[in-house]
């Protein structure tokens, strides 16, 4: 292993720090940049090693990393759960599945959950030079900011484009997709929160993500419109009174002739 440098033991050699020697593993690569510190951490219960990257370039804060992955992974494994990396894909194509495969939704949800995964969650949760994105390497902070991306996606970049032409309807009557929306509707957005926060939970349950995302629509997204009511109990007493004058025939609405009663019942329907 003549790339493995700065080797550092811990824990009677369960978890293992290290630098790579760029220049024997990736003759290529640019080596002006800090070292990153990787890990090898040996789990008891399963066979060979884990090695992965910590993406730290800080001594100290690479070992805290690693030796909360290692205790995430010994639990991991005691509940039975697999130590692969998931990304975002590979880990909604499995929960999909198992969905699909158990009944759990209807024709139409089946379909609305292909649909949003191609369209809008695989494409914010991956990335032009290394595709999907690994579930942990997720934050809530990004996961947050799908909102925004998701408000804007017919609005720029290649949501604009897909309106004038989206070639998976080459063979259909029209080739645009002219008829998104600019701006989705609230109840659009809560049922991709619902559908997304399901992901992120199982991937939680089944150990194969380190955060905890809790996918929630803004505030400002989330206020359910109602028509004006009343703001004190005078206006409230106003209308009651006036109610019953009506009723009664009295007050403001004194008057038996019928002449009176039209020209009143008219006054209302314009006013």
């Amino acid at each position: 292993m003549a790339f493995y440098e700065n080797r550092h033991e811990h824990l009677d050699g369960a978890l293992v720090l290290f630098t790579r020697n760029l220049a024997v593993a990736v003759p290529n690569s640019k080596n002006h940049r800090k070292h990153t510190w990787h890990m090898r951490l040996k789990i008891a219960g399963r066979k060979g090693y884990v090695t992965r990257s910590t993406k730290l370039t800080k001594y100290e804060d690479a070992y805290e990393f690693a030796k909360g992955e290692l205790l995430r992974l010994q639990h991991a494994v005691k509940l039975g759960h697999s130590l692969d990396e998931y990304t975002f894909e590979k880990h909604w194509n499995d929960w999909f599945e198992r969905n699909k495969r158990n009944g759990t939704w209807s024709d139409d949800r089946v379909k609305w959950h292909e649909n949003y995964f191609k369209r809008y969650f695989n494409e914010y949760f991956s990335s032009a030079d290394y595709g999907s994105m690994l579930l942990n390497d997720i934050t809530p902070q990004y996961a947050a900011e799908y909102w925004d991306w998701r408000k804007d996606y017919w609005k720029q970049g290649k949501g604009v484009n897909l309106r004038e032409y989206n070639p998976k309807r080459r063979n259909a009557k029209t080739r645009t997709a002219r008829n998104a929306k600019d701006n989705p509707a609230v109840k659009t957005l809560q049922m991709e929160q619902s559908a997304l926060n399901h992901i992120f939970y199982d991937a939680t349950e089944r150990g194969r993500i380190q955060q905890v995302i809790k996918m929630r629509v803004k505030e400002k997204d989330r206020g359910t419109k109602r028509r004006a009511s009343f703001e004190s109990e005078t206006q409230l007493k106003t209308l009651i009174r006036n109610s019953r004058s009506y009723r009664d025939s009295v007050g403001r609405f004194k008057g038996t002739r019928l002449n009176a009663w039209h020209r009143l019942q008219r006054k209302q329907l314009y006013h």
